[in-house]
């Protein structure tokens, strides 16, 4: 090809091959190469295209590819999440609309930083709802050195610097040759050395205290079916009868019994630490003190530490399941004292919302002779400001009893482990339906236990240890940064572009 001169590549192409990076990128199990050639192949097909037509065309492929994708990984009625994958694939495109329209009016060295510093005031800005990180994606990329790169910006420097190749690729398309495109090849591959050698070296680090034994304890399959089978009935209803609530406490206490039973066995494993799953063991208020009281004196008779789960839910039925259920997590010592007691506050929007007392957002720490130990539930570890506490707290080890379904079970501890780099904390997930972890505070998986595969008893040892982090200070310092550099560059351009129309007219 001689020098200067440009690729013929059809439009269709593009995108297609754009879609179907997407749908290799997304889902739970994400083949990693895609989520960087995506964004590439996408940004090329708009650079090439007129803005809104890019637009429109991009949008039913895109989302069609996209809901093929993650479908199953949404617990939603099929129309309502057809129509959340509709405003999606509308929000998911914006950035690379913003970008075709705005680039033209800056320096062509600024070109290269408009589409990541947009991708991340998006992803930045998404994260606000609901649905916390959700999406992202940092957690389609198994490479640890790059993951690494978390402890400081956040998951929001993985989304630029997937932006940032993605937009230096397509400068390098559009200009084969150019001087100018030969430095910025430089330059993206000094940033990308720099990142990698800094992965490399900091998972070289020693942050591990000790090691200590853990164990893992929830019910069984059937006996969480058998509770789930009387407790969902009465959620649609507006009131519960006595009679009702009877059998569902009749059932409840028959659990506690089999969950004392189970946790007694496993304690005499010579473990060091044991966890239950979320909301282990349905209670209702009157009976929790008796339950905790049983969960103390296991911890005190067999000289372990225990994360116990329990969902206590109130007597008084009489208004129906709304707000009649707290998701709880207790950390008793091995001397049987409760050393904290947190209830879970960031609750998944649709029932768990209406049912759920939330807490008061706190997480706390306890320092015990395994070390200083925190923990949060399930769900709340989609939020990384949320989580950012136990880097704040000094956390060496992180409790996280889960409750998961298998079309989410690797996404959803990939995201938990992420939380682990950028608070430099070890990791203790026990997951009912789900896959559980034990993770170094560098993000190493040191076990795991799948819900639907594995038999027996999660039992492993864990180094667990605390490593200060520039994101545990920071926090979300790097993508309020893109913000404002989005709006900087959004300005100018505007402004630009106004003046070189007044100079026209």
């Amino acid at each position: 090809m001689k020098k200067g001169a440009k690729m013929n590549w059809k439009p269709g192409a593009l995108l297609f091959g754009a879609a179907f990076m997407f749908f290799l990128g997304g889902g739970d199990r994400p083949l990693e190469l895609a989520i960087w050639v995506a964004p590439l192949l996408l940004l090329r097909f708009f650079m090439i295209q007129k803005p809104g037509k890019a637009y429109w065309l991009a949008y039913p492929v895109i989302t069609g590819a996209l809901f093929l994708a993650v479908r199953g990984m949404t617990p939603l009625p099929l129309p309502i999440f057809a129509a959340s994958m509709a405003i999606s694939g509308l929000v998911l495109l914006l950035p690379y609309l913003l970008h075709r329209v705005l680039f033209q009016r800056l320096p062509f060295v600024l070109h290269t930083l408009l589409f990541p510093v947009l991708m991340v005031t998006l992803d930045y800005l998404s994260s606000m709802g609901g649905w916390g990180s959700w999406g992202h994606v940092v957690y389609g990329s198994g490479n640890l050195m790059v993951l690494q790169l978390t402890s400081v910006t956040g998951i929001w420097g993985v989304g630029f610097l997937i932006a940032w190749t993605a937009a230096v690729g397509n400068s390098l398309w559009a200009r084969d040759g150019n001087r100018i495109n030969n430095g910025l090849m430089i330059t993206w591959g000094s940033v990308m050395l720099v990142i990698l050698l800094f992965g490399f070296f900091r998972l070289k680090m020693t942050a591990a205290r000790q090691s200590i034994s853990v164990a893992g304890v929830m019910l069984e399959q059937e006996q969480q079916k058998a509770f789930e089978s009387a407790l969902l009935p009465l959620v649609a209803d507006s009131t519960v009868t006595r009679e009702a609530a009877a059998q569902v406490r009749t059932l409840s206490l028959t659990l506690a019994d089999s969950l004392i039973a189970k946790t007694d066995r496993i304690a005499k494993l010579d473990v060091e630490l044991i966890l239950m799953n979320e909301a282990a063991v349905p209670v209702f208020q009157s009976d929790a003190d008796s339950l905790v009281d049983r969960f103390r004196a296991i911890a005190r008779t067999r000289r372990v530490t225990l994360g116990a789960t329990m969902a206590v839910v109130n007597d008084d039925l009489s208004m129906g399941m709304k707000q009649a259920i707290q998701n709880r997590l207790l950390l008793i010592s091995s001397t049987g004292e409760v050393m904290w007691q947190y209830a879970k506050s960031v609750l998944v929007p649709g029932p768990e919302t209406y049912m759920s007392q939330p807490g008061d957002s706190t997480i706390q720490v306890a320092e015990l002779t395994p070390g200083r130990i925190s923990g949060a539930i399930c769900y709340e570890m989609d939020f990384p400001a949320y989580i950012r506490q136990t880097s704040q707290l000094k956390s060496e080890l992180f409790l996280v009893p889960a409750n998961d379904w298998v079309h989410i079970k690797r996404t959803h501890a990939k995201m938990a482990r992420v939380r682990a780099i950028e608070n430099g904390t070890a990791l203790f997930r026990v997951v009912s339906r789900g896959l559980s972890q034990a993770v170094d505070p560098m993000g190493r998986v040191l076990a795991e236990w799948d819900y639907f595969e594995d038999e027996g008893v999660f039992k492993t040892d864990l180094a667990i240890g605390n490593v200060r982090t520039v994101y545990g200070i920071i926090g979300d310092g790097f993508a309020l940064l893109c913000v404002i550099l989005a709006l900087f560059l959004s300005g100018w351009s505007v402004v630009n572009n106004i003046s070189a129309r007044r100079k026209s007219a």
